[in-house]
């Protein structure tokens, strides 16, 4: 299984036999409440004791530039106040909403399947189920 990208990730390009690969191959489109997505991102970045803070300020801080021109020098301001108090839920909000989830639209290739991931042990056995007949 493959995660939807774009055949740039980074400063890395995924090689063209593979990008084809994968955008010929079936898809399962997964899905999750917007409250779990945001719960799970700030368990998986900052972890529980916040540890990831102090890395998510730097890489914040270095794309300055950039993320004022995608945001606005006012939400700039507020997502970097909220990394400063901590406040990681209300950073990866708004950082989802004003930001990543404008960026990364679904993509247009129709999924064979819609499976919801806000139980990770029904998705796993809905995804198991899904592979076992491709």
């Amino acid at each position: 299984m493959i995660e939807s990208e774009s055949k740039r990730v980074g400063d890395f390009s995924v090689p063209d036999s593979l990008y084809e690969a994968v955008e010929s191959a079936p898809c399962v489109e997964i899905t999750c409440s917007f409250e779990n997505r945001i719960n799970r991102i700030v368990k998986d970045y900052f972890g529980e004791d916040k540890r990831g803070i102090t890395p998510m300020k730097k890489i914040f801080v270095e794309k300055e530039k950039f993320f004022r021109a995608q945001l606005s020098n006012e939400t700039y301001g507020r997502l970097l106040d909220y990394l400063e108090n901590e406040e990681v839920s209300k950073f990866t909000e708004e950082m989802m909403r004003l930001y990543y989830d404008k960026r990364y639209k679904v993509k247009p290739k129709k999924p064979s399947a819609i499976v919801s991931s806000d139980s990770i042990e029904e998705a796993a056995e809905k995804i198991i189920s899904i592979y076992k007949k491709v």
